[in-house]
């Protein structure tokens, strides 16, 4: 049995979720990570944001092209260092549509266990993927509750957005504040907007500047 030391443990991986609305500037955030070490799975088709800069990309538009993507990551033959996945939601949607014709109207419950239980099972999997940094998007979406606005993820099944956030390190909503009279993205890394937002490290401001890389540096207290 080996003993270490908590302060010695050199594993420097991040598993993290970055929520918000569609437009907010989810996908770009990606040009914030090295571009030679990261790697896209987009599943929303929609790379334009990104089209200024040159990093590898992986369309993901079948439950079979995810698999492939999955085993490509497993067999840890590259040299990626950052996954970036945008987004959970289209991820979502996509298991979902797999699962559907194995079932009739009548085992619809059957239906969203089954998905609620493998979308659990895909983000434990890609959490024990320890030799890369996994950094997922998801759509937010507002709900009404007692006359207030309620913001959580968008997922096809409603429960799972109170289950997922705890599987992750960091949890970021990705939004706009107005600062000297302009509009500046945020990320807000605990509860104060939303009540799913965290940050595990200790090491966060409440807001941070829209950048992967720097927010990676100061988890790990890497300096220049």
């Amino acid at each position: 049995m080996k003993i270490i030391k908590t302060n010695e443990i050199e594993n420097h991986h991040i598993f993290a979720l970055i929520v918000g609305s569609s437009g907010v500037g989810k996908t770009s955030l990606a040009k914030t990570l090295p571009h030679n070490e990261t790697l896209i799975l987009s599943a929303e088709s929609g790379l334009l944001s990104i089209k200024d800069v040159s990093i590898d990309s992986v369309n993901i538009e079948t439950f079979e092209q995810l698999s492939e993507a999955f085993k490509f990551l497993l067999a840890k033959e590259n040299n990626y260092r950052h996954i970036y996945i945008d987004s959970l939601t289209e991820i979502g949607e996509i298991l979902f549509s797999s699962l559907k014709p194995n079932y009739d109207k009548s085992k619809t419950f059957g239906l969203y266990e089954d998905y609620a239980e493998k979308m659990i099972k895909f983000l434990k999997a890609l959490r024990d993927m320890t030799s890369y940094n996994i950094w997922i998007t998801a759509l937010d979406r507002m709900d009404k509750k007692d006359f207030t606005e309620v913001i959580s993820i968008d997922l096809i099944q409603k429960s799972l957005s109170k289950k997922i956030p705890k599987l992750f390190d960091e949890v970021f909503y990705m939004t706009t504040v107005e600062h000297d009279g302009s509009i500046k993205r945020i990320l807000a890394t605990d509860n104060t907007i939303v009540d799913f937002a965290k940050d595990r490290s200790g090491l966060l401001n409440n807001y941070e500047l829209p950048d992967l890389g720097a927010i990676y540096n100061k988890i790990f207290t890497i300096k220049d």
